[in-house]
């Protein structure tokens, strides 16, 4: 009996071997394909599969069998019906297309299996949560080549939640594990002309035609990628200049491109520069109306690229950096240098000139102007070697305007390998203060200040037509001088905003500001002079400097010019060309001694005029910054004391000591960054009072609710689900409110820290 059972078993064996031999013949396992050739997802996206069958004999009807099997113990199971296939040339190959909708899918990580005639194909992959930890733009012009470089580039790290691929490899699985968006980077090119070639400029359709051609091309690449917000399409774009036949030179005024869309426009070629003679009228009238007709070129170029982007996918942002040239309204530069995109964006304005570090955030305020209506990301830092307190300053000066996104660039991307750049520090925590922060600023309106800064395109122009190498405000007196009027605001602690003339003429400055300081105007537009004698007329208040010589019936003369402390011996340097020589004379401490004489005149005139400051102080460095919506006022304070110690170095900067006086008006002033109350303010001859140490760089933000804080209440969470969409088919809506002491509701922004606990115990945001 042992022998026959011995001998049956070889038999069965056999006849195994034998079956299993015939059907691998007939029918391969099927391969589970996944299209998008990663493993990574988020939970916003649709996870297209492929089951492959495939035999050298016919493939049958039947059934194929969809199991996702999560590590939590979850299980999905799906079936599908297959139709049979003949074999074609040498077997029988269907795919069978499906897909998951990761809207609908836990975040974690899922098995596959998909089994069909007879064979099982195996998968696996991860699925991430698609949101973020703050809606507050923290974006990383990074370096992150590879999957090492990119997983510390999240919030809980690093602090980044979106990366500008340009330097960087954009494998997007690194960044969807990291919980990082990615947005590619300069994707038109950069520098000025498209590919830095002097012959493309922006006015020429065909140039434009190709850069859209290339946003549109990384549209498509993109267009799958659920951590993929946008395209962005070009890093300081500029119109151009080339030869003039007759004269010879190079210029700004003779472009071929620019001549022929004139002309194509109105039907006459535009009067040549050569030409232009400035006591003629009508030469100046078709100067002015050519200089401003240029300013359109570049935002016409967007406004193409943008229709091609939105055209692949409706939803995908367009942008473009914008803001380093606003000051060159010969190279197209004005307010409305990129309106038809729905952020702007930009950097410029670096430490290395001007005054120092303040040179960013007056480059970004200046350029923002009119265009406060929609969302503003900004880098105010380049230079690899820049201090942990050099960049957490210039990132506070820019943020405290009320911005929605902060920009960290290549040079100082902080952990790429192991090489550790000086202000990883800052970067780190100016990130994670933001990101607390900032979502205030995506509900709050950017507070217009009672005082207003005149950036005036009329006077630059005209200046033009007596000097055709005058291209640039900076290069004029009335441009030269106004980062030093800006800062002399900002040590009075009465901050400006930026106006221009639009504003004048469409009762924008009426209605927003109380007085307007214009810096050494000699012309403007009569238009604009009739609407600030009506704006005087009805209350409000002009103040120029002495060296401005247009005439405004009623404006004030403020005995003060912008010049720096030892202006005659930078002049002297500047005219010899001796720079080093010339750098102990501009750091950023003497543009703080020169705004500190400037503004105590005009602190003078606004006394008179009953307009407060944000704050006192007895530390001028101290830049204040008001925001407020509703019941709630945020008082921002930020350190920017120069180091005299540090023997002339352009942007050294120290911790100080100050005393801050806000009103006493029986609203309490909470620590918006740790939270409570201050203690340090103390009643003291009708003002709130305290003493203050700040690090360098640092900021202080104080909240004023108009009562005090009693509760924080959640609302019941309401799900909704709407099962026939594919986005967003399930939806929580959640709701938190702030009551003060009485239960009498506070309105506002306030920024409050939600945690959303799934039933399974898991956080799931």
């Amino acid at each position: 009996m042992t022998r026959s059972s011995g001998r049956l078993f070889a038999f069965f064996l056999a006849a195994s071997i034998l079956i299993s031999s015939a059907a691998s013949a007939w029918a391969a396992d099927p391969a589970l394909l996944l299209p998008l050739n990663r493993t990574a997802y988020q939970t916003n996206e649709r996870i297209d599969l492929a089951v492959v069958r495939s035999s050298d004999k016919e493939l049958a009807a039947g059934e194929l069998t969809l199991t996702v099997s999560g590590d939590d113990g979850s299980k999905l199971v799906f079936t599908y019906p297959v139709k049979a296939a003949a074999v074609s040339g040498k077997d029988a190959r269907t795919t069978e297309h499906l897909y998951l909708n990761a809207w609908l899918l836990r975040p974690g990580k899922y098995s596959l299996e998909a089994a069909v005639d007879g064979g099982v194909g195996k998968a696996t992959i991860d699925v991430y949560n698609h949101v973020r930890k703050s809606d507050f733009k923290l974006v990383n012009w990074g370096r992150a080549k590879d999957v090492a470089d990119q997983l510390p580039q999240g919030e809980d790290s690093i602090g980044f939640n979106l990366f500008y691929g340009h330097y960087g490899n954009d494998d997007q699985a690194g960044f969807i594990r990291a919980g990082v968006d990615f947005m590619s980077c300069c994707t038109m090119s950069g520098a000025h002309q498209m590919d830095i070639r002097s012959e493309c400029d922006w006015s020429d359709p065909y140039v434009t035609r190709g850069g859209t051609v290339r946003v549109v091309r990384r549209a498509f690449q993109d267009r799958t990628r659920g951590n993929v917000p946008g395209v962005h399409f070009y890093d300081e774009p500029g119109l151009t200049w080339s030869k003039d036949p007759k004269s010879g030179e190079m210029t700004p005024h003779a472009v071929p491109a620019q001549a022929w869309s004139y002309e194509a426009a109105f039907g006459k070629a535009p009067l040549r520069y050569t030409d232009v003679d400035p006591k003629n009228p009508d030469h100046i009238a078709r100067w002015e109306h050519w200089a401003r007709w240029k300013l359109s070129f570049m935002d016409a170029a967007w406004k193409e690229a943008q229709f091609g982007v939105s055209q692949v996918r409706p939803d995908m942002i367009s942008l473009t950096q914008s803001q380093y040239g606003y000051s060159a309204f010969t190279d197209g530069y004005y307010f409305n240098v990129a309106r038809s995109l729905p952020i702007t964006s930009g950097h410029g304005g670096y430490d290395d000139y001007g005054p120092g570090y303040f040179n960013p955030g007056y480059t970004m305020e200046i350029a923002r102007a009119r265009d406060f209506w929609k969302a503003n990301w900004y880098l105010p830092t380049w230079y690899g070697n820049t201090t942990t307190d050099t960049f957490r300053l210039e990132q506070y000066l820019s943020f405290q305007t009320n911005i929605q996104g902060m920009l960290s660039p290549p040079d100082i991307d902080p952990f790429v390998g192991n090489q550790q750049k000086p202000a990883a520090q800052g970067v780190v925590e100016s990130n994670h203060l933001m990101m607390k922060l900032g979502p205030i600023f995506n509900q709050i309106p950017v507070n217009k200040m009672p005082v207003a800064l005149l950036y005036s395109v009329s006077n630059c122009i005209r200046a033009q037509t007596a000097d055709m190498k005058a291209n640039y405000a900076h290069s004029m007196p009335h441009g030269e001088g106004l980062p030093l009027v800006y800062l002399a605001g900002k040590v009075i602690q009465q901050p400006f905003t930026t106006v221009v003339e639009e504003d004048i003429l469409d009762g924008t400055l009426a209605q927003d500001h109380k007085a307007v300081v214009l810096n050494a105007i000699n012309y403007l537009d009569p238009k604009v002079v009739t609407a600030l004698e009506q704006y005087i007329a009805t209350g409000g208040a002009v103040l120029m400097t002495s060296d401005s010589k247009v005439e405004i019936k009623g404006a004030i003369k403020v005995p003060t010019v912008a010049r720096m402390p030892d202006q005659e011996i930078i002049d002297q340097l500047s005219k010899e060309k001796k720079y080093k020589e010339m750098a102990p004379y501009t750091t950023s401490g003497k543009h703080i001694e020169a705004a500190i004489k400037i503004g105590a005149a005009f602190k003078a005139e606004f006394d008179k005029l009953g307009l407060k400051p944000v704050f006192e102080t007895d530390n001028q460095a101290i830049i204040a910054s008001r925001q407020a919506a509703g019941d709630i006022e945020y008082i921002f304070a930020v350190n920017a004391t120069y180091d005299n110690e540090s023997n002339g170095a352009k942007n050294a900067v120290k911790a100080a000591s100050a005393t801050i006086s806000l009103a006493d008006d029986s609203r309490p002033v909470y620590d918006a960054v740790t939270g409570g109350i201050v203690p340090q303010f103390q009643k003291a001859g009708g003002k709130l009072t305290g003493s203050f140490r700040f690090g360098a760089g640092q900021m202080r933000v104080f909240a004023r609710p108009a009562r005090t804080i009693g509760s924080v209440s959640a609302g019941a969470p309401v799900v909704v689900r709407e099962l026939a969409l594919e986005k967003s088919p399930v939806r929580l809506d959640l709701s938190a409110s702030v009551a003060d002491e009485k239960g009498k509701l506070l309105s506002g922004s306030v920024p409050v820290h939600i945690r959303v606990v799934d039933p399974l115990g898991a956080t799931r945001h």
